[in-house]
């Protein structure tokens, strides 16, 4: 996986848990708790169902990182194990994201069985997915320990909170093409526009307007590197009434024209 100068993905979340590690460039990882940065060698577990974004932390820079994606059935599907090892760390809403770096013994010997999983993945010989199977686990116990403290003496966000900010995160991106509303927004969580604004703030730290053109301007990105649509083609494709307020909310985004971004991308 690699994140662009300037790209960052939009703030989602997933059913599965995450593990990365990156590899080169200097990886912004942002959950409803704050952002940390992450360096080569470094790795992180993200929770399912953490509303997080990722993001190059060095504009001139890119991110390469490996990360998989993996439900609580491949480490033990139901019974003791997924009861004791596993339901804790789904159910703790204090535990959305955990730093691993190699400098700390124990969290140095969940990235070494991250790497082993990783290489043994990418070898596609015979029997490869038992091992990759065998690599998560082994990691999966070590991770366990390290979680322990933060789900014995959790204080979590407001599952209520969270789960309006998904709706309308969701209501955003699948609308943000349209010229949407903060009534809009607010109406998709059923809840009023001044609890929206709140929201916003106590789960993303944002507006929901600053979201939708972050989002927005993310998307842009992504279609300057890989089409050659035109500017205004593209204005309009992610929700911006014309060129002249796109040219001037991606600049002071990105830091440069949509023009200029393009040609640096190529």
């Amino acid at each position: 996986m690699e994140l662009f100068p300037g790209k960052c993905t939009a703030w989602h979340w997933h059913d599965h848990f995450e593990v990365g590690i990156v590899k080169s460039g200097v990886l912004e990882l942002y959950t409803q708790r704050g952002s940390v940065r992450i360096y080569p060698g470094q790795g992180y577990f993200l929770n399912s169902k953490t509303l997080h974004m990722n993001k190059a932390a060095q504009p001139e820079g890119c991110v390469c990182l490996h990360a998989q994606l993996f439900a609580r059935e491949l480490l033990a599907g139901t019974g003791l194990i997924s009861r004791r090892y596993v339901v804790p760390v789904e159910n703790c809403t204090g535990l959305e994201m955990l730093l691993l770096d190699e400098r700390d013994d124990r969290a140095g010997e969940v990235i070494a069985e991250l790497n082993s999983a990783f290489a043994a993945a990418e070898s596609d010989t015979s029997g490869h997915e038992l091992l990759v199977c065998a690599h998560l686990s082994l990691a999966w116990c070590k991770l366990f320990h390290l979680m322990e403290p933060v789900i014995r003496n959790e204080h979590g966000f407001s599952r209520e909170n969270t789960a309006r900010a998904k709706q309308m995160l969701s209501f955003i991106h699948e609308n943000y093409q349209q010229q949407i509303t903060i009534s809009e927004i607010a109406s998709a969580a059923m809840i009023c526009e001044r609890e929206c604004f709140r929201c916003f703030s106590e789960t993303l730290d944002t507006t929901p307007m600053k979201y939708l053109n972050r989002y927005r301007i993310a998307t842009a990105c992504r279609l300057l590197a890989e089409t050659t649509d035109s500017i205004s083609g593209i204005a309009e494709k992610c929700g911006f009434s014309n060129s002249s307020y796109f040219g001037k909310i991606f600049r002071n985004m990105i830091g440069c024209s949509p023009c200029e971004y393009r040609r640096n991308i190529s």
